[in-house]
């Protein structure tokens, strides 16, 4: 049980990876 609350964390991890930037511009320019 403990590995697929390690496997979402780091697909989650990746995510927010790949969308942090995105974010980041976002909260910038809002």
């Amino acid at each position: 049980m403990k590995r697929l609350w390690l496997l979402l964390g780091l697909s989650g991890f990746s995510l927010a990876v790949q969308a942090g930037p995105q974010i980041n511009v976002g909260t910038v320019y809002d």
